[in-house]
Order: structure tokens, then sequence, then C-alpha cells
């Protein structure tokens, strides 16, 4: 079979290459393969036409191309790249993509991923292609959780107490972890005692726990009058009795004060006569000691109040 005589000619010069590209007058049918006919041996030279074997070769587009002698060098190889005796080529041989299997996990932030390799193999514009490439998939997100609760407070004894449950959750080593737990502490010791009067009593105030909070209760301690002592007279009755000599006994004053009770113990007195007898009308004179009520908190004769007598 002889070559035609192209119409239109395109000439693109890498590595030895012309390409020429056949007319509708032109096209030869190649029978079975139901392309059209191109050249199957390089050209013994630049022009219009392929010369040198003549022998037609299948393609499957409009596109005939001519070769230089290293099969699948042409600048724009259609189908895999011929091969140097012009058979029809062949992509089968070219592979198809594929994955190893997925390699350890590992921690990405908050999350677990896995990788593995990969290929990317194929025929794509008459020539074989291997992409290699990583491919990433996430496992598992484990969150990013580093928080607290609200406090709950409450007694421990009378101790108020506070506590609080939180979370630590993330991921480490390529796995993810949860790990929760409780902040507890001491907030304050309500305990305490606190005396103080109220008039002649005595009273404390001791602090507690209730609830999750201090309070506190008022006590009444003791009556502190009821350490007073009254003061006697050997005169007898009220002891004020100036026509008899005789001995007032001192009692025991009491009362409150501050924080605590307290007590007086008042002295003995004895009726007696006094001054410089016989030089006038108030040269001598008598004093009366009988039972009276001292300065201190309480009522109650306690000690020994003196009285004058001419």
């Amino acid at each position: 079979m002889s070559m035609k005589i192209l119409k239109v000619l395109v000439v693109a010069v890498l590595g030895m290459v012309l390409v020429l590209q056949i007319s509708s007058a032109d096209q030869v049918d190649c029978g079975e393969c139901g392309g059209w006919c191109g050249c199957t041996k390089p050209p013994t030279y630049y022009g219009s036409e392929c010369q040198g074997d003549s022998a037609c070769d299948c393609y499957t587009t409009y596109v005939a191309w001519c070769y230089d002698w290293t099969c699948g060098e042409g600048g724009n190889s259609v189908v895999c790249g011929c091969e140097e005796s012009g058979s029809y080529c062949d992509c089968s041989d070219c592979g198809s993509a594929s994955c190893g299997e997925w390699c350890y996990n590992y921690c990405s932030g908050s999350s677990v991923y896995h990788s593995r390799d990969c290929q990317d193999k194929g025929c794509l514009a008459g020539g074989c292609y291997d992409n290699p490439y990583t491919e990433e998939e996430s496992v598992a997100s484990c969150g990013d959780d580093h928080s607290c609760g609200s406090w709950n407070y409450y007694c421990s004894g009378n101790e108020v107490r506070r506590e609080r449950t939180c979370q630590d959750k993330g991921c480490i080593a390529g796995g993810c972890y949860d790990n929760p737990y409780t902040e507890d502490e001491s907030v304050e010791d309500c305990y305490y005692i606190s005396y103080y009067c109220s008039g002649n009593e005595l009273w404390y105030e001791e602090g507690y726990c209730s609830g999750g909070s201090c309070d506190y209760n008022d006590i009444f301690e003791e009556n502190c009058c009821n350490a007073e002592i009254s003061a006697t007279d050997d005169d007898g009755g009220t002891g004020d009795n100036p026509s008899a000599t005789n001995t007032c006994h001192g009692g025991t004053g009491a009362g409150c004060s501050g924080e605590d009770c307290y007590t007086t113990n008042q002295l003995d007195k004895s009726d007696k006569c006094t001054g410089a007898c016989h030089t006038g009308v108030d040269g001598c004179y008598f004093i009366e000691y009988y039972p009276g009520d001292s300065s201190d908190g309480c009522f109650g004769k306690d000690q020994c109040a003196p009285k004058d007598y001419d």
C-alpha cells in the first residue's frame, strides 16, 4: 500500500518527531482495527509524506504519528508510544491503582489518624503514569477537653469542703485517653467558740458546718450572779444597830465582764467609835457596819457598808 499525499502538515521537532495529520480524502481503512492508517517506521526525510515501510498501523484517533527509532519518545505519543516494529500499542502493562496496608495510628491534634502508601497507575495520553501518594484517614475523634464542672460544697465534720468533677481528654501516642478525676479541697474550718456577756449572764457563740456553709449557735453558759455571796452581821437582822458593837462579815460580789464571770471577795468590818472623844459635839462618832450592796454587776448585799452615828 502506498502512502497518500497529505494536505495538512504539522511539524513538531522533539527528539526527531514528525507529526502528520491525514485529510478525510486520504483516509485509508485499516480493516478490523477501525482506525486510520499512519506511519509505522520513521520517515526517511522531513516532508509531506512518510516513506520507508509503508505498512499501515491501526490507531484509535484521527491522528497518525511518525516516530523516531526510540520507542515511546515521540513528542506526542497517543497510545502508549508505538514499538519500533510498528505493532499496535498495548497499555495492559501500565498496572492499576493500589494501596498498601494501613500503617500505625498517630495523633494529629485531638484525633487519631492512620496512613498508607498508594500508587496511582494507568495509561494516559498514550503513556503509562505512576503517581505515588500517601492516603490519610481519620480513625477517631478523641475530643480536647480539659475542663471542670461547678463546685459542690459540703460538710466534713465542722469543715466546709468543695469538690468538682473534671475531664482530661485528648490524643497521645496514637490513641485516645479520657481521664475523669475529682478535685477536692478545704474551704474553711467552721468550728470556734467565742464567749460574751449578756448582762450578768455568760454566753458563747459556737460555729459549726451545715449544708456546705458555716453557721453558729448562741449557747448559754452560766449566770454569773450565782457566785454572789451575801455579807452577814453579828448584830442580827439588818445589822444596822448602833447600840451594839459587833462585826460585819463581808461576802462575795460577782458579775460578768468581757468574756467571763468575775468575783470580788469583800472584807470583814467591825463596828467602832472613832475620832477624838470629849472634844466637842462632833469630836467622837460611832461607825456602824452592816450588809450592803457593792458596785459589782450583780445585785445583792455582798459587802459591809459603813454608816456614821454621833
